[in-house]
């Protein structure tokens, strides 16, 4: 289906305030002294799952069910903004506080850009790929026809909207395959932090205990 833009424009508005909502609980989650890294693993899980769940519901002709599975996908990534503005403030030192916040934008751009451009050329390529092997084309009529299909000129295979759907899962699984190392990657990190800070609080308070009974002088 087509549509205007401001009809594009308003059905995003569920999936915009399902984001801010998220960040609010997030922030009070963390407030109420839950840590950055559990936070940031929860919203990753979620945005891994909205993404399959996308992937799946893109070809099902419900589209309540494809709202529903983007809207889980953006709750996630609002929950997982929150911890990282906190450690990208936090872990700054302060001779470069400055560039290590400003950096937020660049990371936040970066991953904006994957998304968008791994995504298309994911869905593009499994799209070339069926329109070759489903309706013996070349290479060259495929990439032909599915940039018809996606500038909406007149193309003459049928199965084309078939096809890119596929295509479009396909990214979303990708997508969501490449959230889940990351969520892997932050447990890993986070562990190895929290034993780190756990080895310096016992030898700092090993070393104040030592240090006490000599400190002491009789009066």
């Amino acid at each position: 289906s087509e549509f205007s833009a401001l009809s594009a424009s308003l059905r995003q508005l569920p999936i915009m305030a399902a984001s801010i909502v998220a960040s609010i609980l997030a922030g009070r989650i963390m407030g109420r002294g839950r840590s950055a890294v559990a936070v940031l693993v929860g919203g990753g899980i979620l945005t891994a799952v909205g993404m399959t769940f996308t992937g799946v519901s893109a070809s099902s002709p419900n589209g309540l069910l494809f709202s529903l599975a983007l809207i889980v996908a953006f709750f996630g990534c609002g929950v997982m903004t929150v911890p990282q503005s906190q450690m990208f403030v936090q872990e700054a030192p302060e001779d470069s506080y400055g560039p290590v916040t400003s950096s937020r934008i660049y990371v936040g751009q970066l991953a904006y850009a994957i998304g968008l451009a791994g995504g298309a050329a994911i869905a593009n390529s499994v799209t070339v790929s069926l329109v070759i092997s489903n309706e013996a084309s070349s290479d060259a009529d495929a990439t032909t026809e599915v940039g018809k299909f996606l500038t909406k000129a007149a193309t003459s295979i049928a199965r084309l909207p078939e096809y890119y759907t596929q295509g479009f899962s396909a990214a979303m699984y990708a997508m969501a395959a490449l959230v889940t190392i990351c969520t892997v990657i932050i447990v890993a990190l986070g562990r190895s932090a929290a034993e780190r800070s756990g080895e310096h609080a016992a030898s700092v308070a090993a070393a104040a205990n030592s240090s006490g009974p000599a400190n002491t002088q009789p009066a």
